[in-house]
């Protein structure tokens, strides 16, 4: 009997449509992070580990570590840890970076949807394309959600 009679099971999602919501979040991260004060950029909001900069950041290496493993490579923890290297300090450096990410998975797809590889190098081991990238999504949502927290607690002040 099922653990939780009442909750249906989540059908995955077609991988062009994670894909899509990737390339959207990606996008909402960019403008998210131009959004805040250029005052509170590295500094944490109220509730949150990392400033925007950092989160903004991390939502784009979270995608470059997807793409490297996609391409061949691994996606490694390293990727998700990413901090901000010194000479990226300003909103619309992440910002640009960020779009920058974007386009090389809109590219990656375009040149690679008809021949995907079933499974990826991952720091877990060989993973399904489709749920590392789901997984990829969702870690960027959230991301996305942290910046447009921080954004409006900096159009409040806080």
């Amino acid at each position: 009997m099922p653990r939780y009679p009442d909750v249906q099971q989540q059908v995955p999602l077609p991988v062009p449509v994670l894909v899509s919501r990737l390339l959207a979040q990606l996008d909402t991260c960019a403008h998210l992070v131009e959004q805040v004060p250029a005052g509170a950029l590295r500094e944490p909001a109220a509730g949150h580990a990392h400033g925007a900069l950092e989160v903004a950041y991390r939502a784009s290496q979270t995608a470059v570590g997807f793409l490297d493993a996609a391409l061949g490579g691994r996606l490694t923890r390293e990727h998700l840890e990413r901090r901000p290297p010194g000479h990226l300090t300003a909103a619309a450096d992440v910002a640009r970076l960020t779009r920058s990410v974007s386009q090389a998975v809109a590219v990656w797809w375009g040149a690679n949807q008809a021949r995907l590889p079933a499974s990826i190098d991952t720091f877990e081991g060989q993973q399904p394309l489709d749920a590392v990238l789901e997984r990829t999504v969702d870690r960027v949502t959230q991301q996305a959600r942290q910046l447009g927290e921080i954004a409006r607690a900096g159009e409040r002040g806080e």
